[in-house]
């Protein structure tokens, strides 16, 4: 039981940290470039293994393609 209390919060910790792509700018980007780039993005992270790091990595290769996209 007291292992339950102490696996509950780390689980949480763990799960929040990964970063989100939402906050990445796009606005600027081709739309087909984007779309190439979330192809991209979307096919990593639907590994079997995610843990947090791997979806912080997903998301600066997401980022650094986004910032290769010509402009509109």
């Amino acid at each position: 039981m007291k292992s339950l209390i102490y696996a509950i919060p780390a689980i949480l910790l763990l799960t929040g940290c990964a970063r989100s792509i939402t906050d990445i700018d796009i606005s600027h980007a081709d739309k087909s470039c984007v779309r190439q780039c979330t192809m991209a993005y979307s096919s990593s992270i639907s590994l079997p293994v995610l843990n947090t790091m791997a979806m912080n990595r997903a998301a600066d290769s997401y980022e650094v393609c986004v910032k290769t996209c010509e402009q509109k």
